[in-house]
């Protein structure tokens, strides 16, 4: 069977239509033909409503991989990298090293052990936050606490590049106190962003029960581009510290908060 293919425009349609006849039957069908497609002019979409709405209720989290990490397990990255958790079974891998910028920080206490039913407080002077806190110090296994770091990632593919690290084992949160000048600027350096840069790595840490991965941070003294707007700074500073008060806890789904942090345990 033969075929003959011609485009013809039309006065009835805002398009092209790739017109098709088939030489046998005679017969001719009409389809759109795409890269003629005249799309009329119409009002433009809020495209902050797309990167404000579509997206989880969640910030993308950053974790250092180590050997008791599920990913590792599986062979999808090799112990020792950095990657960002977008959603359930998506993530983006980043290395053994990333630099970030550093935001703001708040307290958590994490419970994972009912992965349907997550538990996290902020609130250091409630009393959940002080029994978890409690837990994890006496090394009950998926019961974290420490503090959660808002992080830009410039090497993120993502156009919006903020990132939650938390930092709730008993290694991280030792290591954690190498983000301090970087948090907690002094008054001379609040407007130096380069102050407020850092590089990520990993050193293997050995016990006489156990060898694992542990995070180290130390400064970034090379100017790191893209970088947030003030606006966009000022915007996610405000919703990440914007948390519940008193003995309120908040319940999360499993895909949305977990620590890969020693496993989940206290170590």
């Amino acid at each position: 069977m033969t075929k003959r293919n011609e485009v013809e425009a039309t006065n009835q349609a805002p398009f092209d239509v790739a017109k098709t006849e088939d030489a046998d039957t005679g017969t001719t069908t009409g389809i759109i033909n795409p890269v003629d497609y005249n799309i009329p002019s119409v009002p433009a979409p809020n495209k902050s409503d797309f990167h404000q709405l579509a997206k989880g209720l969640f910030l993308p989290r950053l974790t250092l991989e180590g050997s008791s990490s599920t990913n590792v397990k599986n062979d999808k990255v090799p112990k020792g990298t950095y990657i960002i958790t977008t959603g359930r079974d998506t993530f983006e891998q980043l290395g053994p090293r990333v630099d970030v910028v550093v935001l703001s920080y708040r307290a958590k206490a994490l419970d994972i052990r009912d992965e349907k039913n997550i538990i996290a407080s902020y609130d250091k002077a409630s009393p959940t936050f002080q029994e978890l806190e409690k837990l994890a110090k006496n090394k009950v296994r998926k019961v974290l606490f420490g503090l959660e770091f808002l992080l830009w990632v410039p090497a993120f593919t993502a156009e919006v590049k903020f990132v939650s690290l938390y930092m709730g084992s008993a290694t991280s949160r030792r290591a954690s106190a190498g983000f301090s000048p970087m948090a907690n600027p002094t008054k001379a350096n609040e407007g130096n962003i380069l102050k407020r840069q850092a590089t990520l790595g990993w050193e293997k840490i050995v016990s006489p029960e156990h060898i694992w991965e542990g995070i180290t941070i130390i400064p970034c003294n090379t100017p790191l581009h893209p970088l947030p707007t003030p606006q966009q700074w000022l915007d996610e500073v405000t919703k990440f510290l914007d948390l519940p008060k008193g003995d309120t806890v908040e319940t999360v789904e499993a895909e949305e908060e977990e620590s890969a942090t020693a496993g989940g345990r206290e170590r």
